[in-house]
């Protein structure tokens, strides 16, 4: 394909919505949340930034996570047959708790669900590579009003609860332990055929489709959904006629709720991801031109020690564990553990799985640019306060923070977070200070790249 203009873009989307029963992820014993239906589709989308010579293809999926399962095979696949270089394929996750369980990797209908995944992702990398036009770039940024909340608390004793598992309105809260990141970033590629995209850049744990209990159970549990983000995704391109890509920020401790009562939000998906769109809409107003530029990628190793802070508790987990299996009652396990320490059934697998490992651990983290648009790809749930440090620190006129991408699972807390012994904390693999490590490691390729622009 013969691209005759310094700078271009293009954008491929497909519909990835499972056709079979699957186990559905976001909430431990996935095999005893199997799927009934879909109450809306599940998309990805590709959009592929070209300068002549490079290409960098940004794709965001509605899942929960970009495990290496089809993440490997389908960037091998997107590089051997369109030439791009591997480390400029990037797969990120929406996050959205309401889609198939890609770690059920010997589960029948998800080795099925994932063969054809791998086929969709490299026909939408096509289609977008094949839609590109010329293009120029304008961006911004706007902030939402308490649509979304750091998940941890301080209670009246000074210690810290989550609200992941367990049920703590009736707790004493004191406060959040921080404030969320609530900017919303916007990039709009306006392209000379009219078709024009937008980039979304905001940060919340697609949760609303998944978590509401009614008095007759769980609302909507078993059904997959995109949740919020294919609600806005919906809405804004109804109201404008644009391209629409979400990209999940840094929400590893951000919900898109909260069990404060004064300040939640919309509960259902849809009115919520509206209530989004509505100031992404306004955001829309007030963009500014960003200049265009070299399109560029790099990946860097950052190694870690594993967290074995918890290895004390291991003779209590099989009983937690083997409670889960049997009943998939979280309040009931959470009741059992916590004598022991524990917080959850799922707080006890990690145990399990962490005292079993040996050695060091290591992943690979990227970024990528063109003129004055940086992004940062941070594999896992990366908390909110590391994004926003990279965002500060960037000397890029814009930074966007992808995480889930390119086929990692865990957490990776903040400093803070393992100092309050959150959630996330206890069941991360690494041990603390890999998050300040790995925002350091993101920062210095973001600097290299700015060099070479």
């Amino acid at each position: 394909m013969n691209i005759q203009h310094s700078f271009s873009v293009g954008y491929g989307r497909v519909d990835i919505t499972p056709v079979e029963s699957v186990p559905l992820a976001g909430y431990g014993n996935t095999m005893q949340r199997m799927s009934e239906g879909a109450l809306d589709p599940l998309y990805a989308t590709c959009i592929a930034i070209t300068d002549n010579s490079s290409t960098l293809l940004l794709c965001t999926i509605d899942l929960i996570n970009s495990c290496d399962f089809y993440c490997d095979p389908a960037r091998d696949a997107i590089s051997e047959k369109y030439g791009i270089a591997r480390e400029a394929i990037v797969f990120s996750a929406t996050h959205t708790h309401s889609a198939p369980d890609m770690l059920q990797k010997e589960y029948l209908p998800i080795i099925r669900y994932r063969d054809q995944l791998v086929g969709k992702l490299t026909e939408m990398a096509g289609a977008a590579l094949a839609d590109r036009q010329p293009a120029t770039m304008l961006g911004g940024h706007t902030y939402n009003e308490g649509m979304n909340f750091v998940r941890h608390y301080i209670l009246e004793d000074d210690s810290c609860a989550g609200d992941n598992f367990g049920n703590f309105d009736a707790a004493p809260i004191r406060d959040h332990v921080s404030e969320a990141d609530r900017q919303i970033q916007l990039v709009k590629f306006c392209r000379q055929d009219g078709k024009d995209i937008l980039m979304v850049n905001w940060q919340a744990h697609p949760t609303k489709a998944s978590t509401r209990v009614t008095e007759f159970g769980w609302a909507n549990r078993p059904y997959i959904s995109a949740d919020f983000v294919g609600a806005c995704r919906a809405y804004v391109e109804d109201k404008t006629g644009l391209r629409f890509a979400y990209f999940q920020g840094a929400c590893g401790n951000i919900n898109s709720r909260s069990r404060i009562k004064a300040e939640d939000g919309p509960e259902e998906p849809t009115p919520y991801g509206q209530l989004l769109g509505n100031y992404i809409l306004a955001g829309l107003d007030n963009l500014q031109p960003l200049q265009t530029g070299t399109v560029a990628a790099s990946t860097a190793v950052v190694t870690s020690s594993i967290n074995h802070s918890e290895n004390h508790l291991l003779p209590y987990t099989d009983e937690i564990v083997k409670l889960w299996q049997e009943t998939n009652d979280p309040k009931l396990c959470t009741e059992k553990a916590r004598p022991y320490g524990i917080h959850s059934a799922y707080h006890a697998a990690f145990i399990q799985r962490k005292a079993a490992m040996s050695g060091t651990l290591e992943f690979t983290l990227g970024a990528g640019s063109t003129g004055d648009l940086g992004f940062a790809f941070l594999p896992y749930e990366v908390f909110d306060t590391n994004g926003q440090y990279i965002k500060a620190h960037s000397p890029f006129a814009m930074t966007f923070i992808l995480e889930c991408a390119n086929g990692m699972n865990n957490y990776i807390p903040s400093a803070r977070g393992f100092e309050h012994g959150c959630y996330e904390a206890d069941n991360c693999n690494f041990q603390p200070g890999t998050g300040e490590k790995a925002a350091d490691a993101a920062l210095e390729l973001l600097h290299e790249l700015h060099k070479e622009r």
